[in-house]
């Protein structure tokens, strides 16, 4: 059946293309993930000072989560962004709506100007980025499937890639102050453009799965996914726990607000204030129960969504080059309301189960 269903949306593609007279643009290829699929999610208490620099926003939102053993059904993966002329396709077919706006990415003209047809649409809701997906017979991938891609398929934070494999694996590693040469479309290897790129043109963010290259994983433009802003989702929440004030603190107030509330809580079996050792502490500011080493999570949980938030993931080409442009990194990237927030910078890809 679900062979059919993909014949049934590509066939629906093409008979429109005979209807309007223009030949349906090509679908992306995709990366399919069919091996190591259980893989290290985040960096955990790590990912809070690494790298140095002006990741103080970390504090406000743990990024990456407490690390977790994820294990995802086999999925497959767009290897670039979706591009202008894919979606206004969708658009024009009546499948899709126009963004919020024309403007985008250095140009008042963005959307319209034939010059960008492959580069990635941007200003569209997440709710728009999934009825696309869904046109072309796809669905928004989930962030645990987004950080396997990106991150690769290591179960230790030592071997988990943190940038593209050009800029080293672990959470030491570091992108070269100046990186121009890199062709990374973030900076500092951009040289401060506030444009986007051309998709698979950005030969150094790339990574590698099943002998195919996926781009534009830490620059150029950031992505919706399909999952929610659970701050608990890789949490114990079995294990005894008096932080919920903290937890919903930190999603809505700044760090000096929470303080009191984050710093005066424990969790987990046992836990006694301050070693409280069974606990996930971004900043040394407690903020779930870990999980027992070796227990891994199911990888098709995307969220309760039970709110507007959703989760976006990636760099873009004005993010910062030590914070902002990690795979782990989801901070700044929390969407406030999936279905207004369209941003210059926020464009998405599709994913498809196997």
């Amino acid at each position: 059946m679900r062979a059919l269903a993909l014949f049934g949306a590509g066939f629906a593609i093409a008979a429109a293309g005979c209807a309007t007279g223009r030949a349906p643009p090509a679908a992306t290829e995709m990366a399919n993930v069919e091996k190591d699929l259980t893989f290290l999610f985040g960096f955990g208490a790590r990912g809070c000072g690494i790298p140095q620099g002006n990741c103080k926003d970390d504090k406000n939102f743990p990024t990456g989560q407490p690390e977790a053993l994820v294990k995802l059904p086999p999925f497959a993966f767009d290897i670039h962004e979706v591009t202008i002329e894919q979606y206004e396709y969708c658009v024009q077919l009546d499948m899709c709506s126009e963004p919020s706006g024309f403007n985008g990415a250095g140009d008042e003209n963005y959307y319209l100007n034939p010059k960008y047809q492959q580069h990635p649409v941007v200003q569209l809701t997440q709710l728009q980025a999934g009825e696309y997906c869904a046109f072309v017979g796809k669905r928004l991938p989930s962030e645990f499937e987004w950080e396997r891609v990106a991150g690769g398929p290591a179960q230790t934070i030592e071997t988990k890639r943190l940038y593209p494999v050009a800029f080293g694996a672990g959470p030491d590693g570091t992108v070269p102050l100046d990186c121009k040469n890199e062709l990374v479309n973030a900076l500092p290897c951009n040289g401060g453009s506030k444009r986007t790129t051309k998709v698979t043109t950005m030969t150094g963010d790339v990574v590698t799965e099943a002998g195919v290259k996926v781009y534009d994983l830490m620059g150029n433009v950031s992505e919706w996914t399909a999952s929610d802003a659970d701050a608990t989702v890789t949490c114990d929440k079995a294990q005894p726990y008096t932080c919920e004030k903290c937890v919903v603190c930190r999603l809505t107030k700044t760090d000096a607000v929470c303080e009191k509330d984050c710093l005066g809580c424990v969790c987990g079996a046992g836990s006694k204030w301050p070693l409280a050792p069974n606990c996930y502490k971004p900043c040394n500011a407690p903020v779930c129960p870990l999980r027992k080493a070796g227990e891994t999570l199911d990888g098709t949980y995307t969220g309760k969504n039970s709110n507007e938030r959703r989760i976006v993931r990636g760099g873009n080409y004005e993010a910062s080059p030590t914070c902002g442009t990690r795979f782990d990194y989801r901070s700044l990237a929390i969407a406030p309301n999936h279905n207004q927030s369209a941003q210059f910078y926020l464009g998405f890809r599709c994913a498809k189960s196997l």
